[in-house]
């Protein structure tokens, strides 16, 4: 008797979907992206711009929406270890930008822009 047996997966399965995307200017030389995903997961990752783009970050964590809030959190840090400006809580406005804010007193630290998902490229 022979069997036989297939390894080949579907290579959608397992993948998550992109449901915003922002980017806010760092400083004159780099900017920093926030990745949300279907999942609850996050990716925040800084690029230096210089002659060449160079990622020079990746932090990953978990994130919950409540209402216009999203509370971050950062796997295996402290976001303040990263840069000053970042927060374990961001405060999404009308007009499409996040916030991230000191948790305490909702002081605004930096905004990042909400960037347009394209549907095509995000299946």
């Amino acid at each position: 008797m022979l069997l036989l047996f297939s390894c080949a997966g579907n290579k959608s399965a397992g993948k998550t979907k992109t449901t915003a995307s922002y980017t806010g200017m760092a400083n004159e030389l780099q900017d920093g992206f926030l990745i949300l995903k279907d999942n609850g997961k996050f990716r925040f990752h800084m690029n230096l711009w210089m002659i060449l783009n160079f990622k020079t970050s990746k932090n990953t964590g978990t994130y919950v929406q409540v209402k216009d809030t999203l509370f971050l959190d950062w796997e295996g840090t402290d976001p303040k270890n990263i840069k000053p400006y970042l927060s374990r809580k961001c405060i999404l406005d009308s007009s499409g930008m996040l916030w991230f804010v000191e948790e305490h007193t909702n002081k605004k630290l930096w905004s990042m822009r909400e960037k347009r998902i394209n549907p095509a490229a995000n299946p």
